[in-house]
């Protein structure tokens, strides 16, 4: 039965126009990812590797300009934002060892700490929604926090060392 619904999601994926963690490319490459370590299966294991490609290149992580197929983030946060895709691609390199997905990874927390600001009064740093600061772990910062939580234990950038400090102040 899990291998049934495994094909059938394999499937789905392909029609999937998101880019974002929850019901989007990231989340299906997690997934994938998931099941390729479960069933020691390397096609499934070539096939995240193709979503994670599929990402980069309609988000532009790859230096290029995006590309128009699939629907980049558009809300910050781990769910449907940027941090989303950076765990994605960080949990790639995991898997795969091309430090190229950690460089995804740290264009795509980027993103999303570019959305950030510091409220007045305060030394933390929160997701700005366009109405207000947000330190929520679905669309705020603590989903941000958890990204880059997972990106720096490969990667040593003091300045998002920074960050993440200010990001766990919110949460």
């Amino acid at each position: 039965a899990a291998d049934l619904a495994l094909d059938r999601a394999l499937e789905w994926h392909g029609d999937m126009r998101a880019v974002h963690l929850f019901g989007g490319q990231a989340g299906a490459l997690l997934g994938t990812l998931a099941f390729a370590g479960l069933k020691s299966d390397p096609g499934l294991h070539d096939e995240a590797v193709k979503l994670g490609e599929r990402i980069t290149r309609a988000l532009g992580y790859d230096g290029r300009p995006p590309e128009e197929t699939l629907i980049a983030p558009a809300a910050p946060g781990l769910m449907y934002g940027h941090a989303g895709v950076a765990f994605a691609l960080t949990r790639l390199y995991e898997e795969t060892g091309d430090v190229a997905w950690l460089d995804r990874a740290e264009t795509a927390i980027r993103a999303d700490l570019n959305r950030c600001e510091t409220p007045p009064g305060t030394e933390s740093l929160q997701v700005n929604d366009g109405k207000r600061l947000l330190p929520y772990l679905a669309g705020g910062s603590a989903g941000v926090a958890l990204a880059l939580d997972r990106l720096l234990l490969h990667r040593e950038r003091p300045a998002l060392h920074d960050h993440r400090t200010r990001l766990r102040a919110a949460c």
